[in-house]
């Protein structure tokens, strides 16, 4: 077996949790926009072109209560600009790249960030080729989750009530699969103490992006006794 295969095959089995919960929630996501009036092509497009989960979701009420464009562009980028942090965190990774560095900077979303900073390729595998697979293979899940969902929803009749949880239970599954090999737990503890602090505060439009910026702060600051305790 060639190096490229061999890496290829890596992926693949430590992203297996990601392809599970990926096509779950895609298909539920093709579902909610099938009963919504949506055709699957639809489907199709946004998991291609927009590949965000939280964003794909609301546009579904987005498009339904016909919210204008700017509005649109405005959330869009205030909930989605949390990547940009993922990225410069990924830096020195993508820089040494060629082209792929393209494909993964948009590919990298929360649960393949999390994948990547927690998996470690094996030793035979080439590490560049790693991480494209692995975002090459979870934009592929997400796209065949959506689809399938959207025409299975020509169908079938579904009660989506409760559905868009999976999103919550995929975050909860990763968060707890980081603490299981996390070294310290002090990260993981500002993370969730600003993200209370700011959901009580400012309510749950934009605590995501001031808890993110103040972890990131106080983490920063108190990076030398960070890393001599790990």
């Amino acid at each position: 077996m060639n190096k490229t295969l061999f890496t290829l095959k890596d992926a693949f089995l430590k992203d297996i949790e990601i392809l599970f919960g990926y096509i779950s929630m895609g298909f539920i996501f093709g579902i909610l926009l099938k009963t919504s009036g949506f055709s699957a092509i639809y489907a199709l497009i946004m998991s291609v072109f927009v590949y965000s989960g939280v964003m794909q979701f609301l546009a579904i009420s987005f498009f339904s209560n016909n919210l204008g464009l700017l509005n649109i562009f405005l959330i869009t980028l205030i909930l989605n600009s949390r990547q940009s942090f993922y990225t410069l965190i990924m830096l020195e990774t993508y820089r040494k790249m060629d082209w792929k560095r393209f494909f993964n900077i948009f590919w990298l979303t929360d649960e393949t960030f999390a994948l990547l900073k927690t998996k470690k390729p094996n030793e035979k595998s080439s590490k560049d080729l790693f991480v494209f697979f692995v975002s090459l293979l979870n934009h592929l899940y997400w796209i065949i989750g959506c689809v399938s969902g959207a025409l299975i929803g020509i169908l079938i009749k579904f009660d989506t009530r409760g559905l868009d949880f999976i999103m919550t239970a995929i975050f909860v599954v990763i968060f707890i699969d980081q603490l299981k090999n996390a070294k310290s737990y002090i990260p993981a503890s500002v993370g969730i103490l600003t993200s209370i602090f700011w959901l009580v505060l400012i309510g749950e439009q934009y605590f995501i992006l001031a808890s993110i910026l103040t972890s990131i702060v106080l983490l920063a600051i108190f990076r030398k006794n960070l890393e001599s305790k790990l």
